[in-house]
């Protein structure tokens, strides 16, 4: 089964970064539909939901309902995955120390916890974005059981 058709099995929203164009528009100049990992960094910063490691679960729940919008069964998911994913410290440690691409500004921190946070939602969909099929249930099966590392990947491309 390909990631597009991955995708498809929970239909989940469409981020609405506008409202962190003042604070974080010199990210927003992108190619594509894929954000770019220091606009993750500068999102989580501005809305002061991730202090170092530490999650201020007030300021993400907060930070969640403006980027999902009217998708109010995705504020749960999504806040209850990103405690999670922020739950092992050494993890994220070695996550936030690293650069991403090379680059000297942005950590792979904010791309880690979006790529965790997907495969947790993934895995918890609200059943009225589900999509019931045998593929999409053998594939939140497997997503369930792999554990490559503790956060995981399942769909690692991020979409407006």
């Amino acid at each position: 089964m390909d990631f597009t058709s991955l995708r498809k099995c929970c239909a989940t929203p469409n981020l609405k970064i506008q409202p962190f164009r003042q604070s974080c528009g010199k990210y927003m100049k992108m190619k594509g539909t894929v954000m770019p990992p220091c606009l993750f960094e500068c999102i989580l910063n501005s809305s002061e939901a991730l202090n170092g490691t530490q999650l201020n679960v007030d300021n993400a729940r907060r930070l969640i309902e403006k980027l999902v919008g009217n998708y109010k069964d995705f504020v749960d998911v999504y806040t209850q995955a990103l405690q999670t994913c922020t739950a092992n410290e050494t993890d994220l440690l070695k996550f936030k120390r690293r650069r991403f691409l090379g680059s000297e500004t942005c950590s792979a921190l904010p791309l880690y916890l979006a790529s965790c946070v997907l495969k947790k939602s993934f895995i918890n969909c609200p059943s009225a974005n589900w999509t019931h099929s045998e593929k999409c249930e053998n594939a939140r099966e497997f997503s369930m059981n792999c554990n490559r590392f503790s956060g995981g990947v399942l769909v690692a491309d991020f979409v407006l």
